[in-house]
């Protein structure tokens, strides 16, 4: 809500989307798991453009998200790049795009198409088809396209799959190398590996979404909530131990540990907010124990994962 008017801080900094793409390469195959095959094209005389790179990031990886999930069979992914240049005269109407030069970001897939209804739509806050818990829709990626001063488009045809186009304008100055960009702060993907079952509870679809997805495509065995009904419904009955919970402890979560430490001995717990909140879990081993503060890196919170499950 706060994308949409146009009030969430932004850190924006001046950069070239070919190597912020490329840094993220790897997360996105990683979403994609075997579902698919990420194509990246890339032009070389990219223009520079202004956005918020954590909030770039959001948008690339929730559109490779809502790609995977209209996945057939064999799925494909396909980001190019490219400048285009709108001259005077060829925005008649209000609603076209005003002249300027741009850059543009397009994803593709082959999966399904998008009904008319749907696209009239689909952009709106908290809108979604698919049902409750497995959808995020793609309000956050227009919120923040909007905010930053972008347009995004979406064009989809019976049996050829989706096109989203995002066009921001072209930056006119030298790439800002006073701060450091997201990509160069995110270290590598770590391949951990895992086979252990893994509870994650978070309130915010898209971190859910990606961070259940990137723990599967490690092959964790991933049971995600969006709150404690949810979460005590999914590990019901299930036959093998839960072995490590994610979650944000505040006071209703830390009642959740215990009741599901109460069970499962040797449960391990990732807060995944609140530093303080450790002190509430006197009855867990400190060993047993971490926090990983937000904001975070998704291999970040691979290798905390890895490392509680290790000890």
């Amino acid at each position: 809500m706060l994308a949409f008017g146009r009030r969430q801080p932004l850190d924006e900094q001046v950069i070239n989307l070919n190597p912020i793409i490329r840094e993220n390469a790897e997360i996105m195959e990683r979403l994609l798991g075997n579902m698919g095959q990420l194509v990246l094209e890339f032009e070389p005389n990219l223009g520079q453009v202004r956005p918020a790179p954590a909030q770039f990031q959001q948008v690339l990886l929730n559109l490779t998200i809502n790609a995977r999930d209209a996945f057939r069979d064999s799925g494909r992914v396909t980001i190019p790049k490219a400048n285009r240049e709108i001259k005077m005269g060829n925005n008649r109407r209000l609603t076209d795009t005003p002249p300027g030069r741009y850059v543009v970001l397009t994803v593709s897939d082959n999966g399904t198409d998008i009904d008319e209804e749907t696209q009239q739509h689909m952009f709106e806050p908290f809108f979604t088809t698919k049902p409750e818990g497995q959808g995020t829709g793609l309000g956050l990626v227009y919120g923040v396209v909007q905010q930053s001063g972008g347009l995004i488009t979406v064009h989809s045809e019976l049996g050829a799959g989706s096109t989203f186009e995002i066009m921001r304008p072209e930056h006119r100055g030298p790439v800002d190398i006073s701060a450091p960009t997201l990509s160069s702060r995110l270290p590598s993907l770590p391949v951990t590996r895992g086979h252990e079952t893994v509870l994650l509870v978070e309130k915010n679809d898209v971190l859910r979404k990606m961070a259940a997805g990137m723990l599967a495509a490690d092959d964790y065995r991933v049971l995600d909530a969006k709150t404690n009904g949810d979460a005590n419904a999914k590990t019901r009955g299930q036959s093998k131990p839960l072995e490590l919970l994610m979650v944000n402890l505040s006071e209703d979560r830390v009642k959740l540990a215990r009741s599901l430490y109460m069970t499962q001995p040797g449960l391990r717990v990732l807060n995944i907010c609140n530093q303080n909140a450790l002190q509430n879990l006197a009855w867990l081993l400190p060993e047993h124990q971490y926090s990983l503060p937000k904001p975070f890196a998704l291999s970040e919170l691979l290798r905390a994962a890895r490392k509680l499950l290790d000890v």
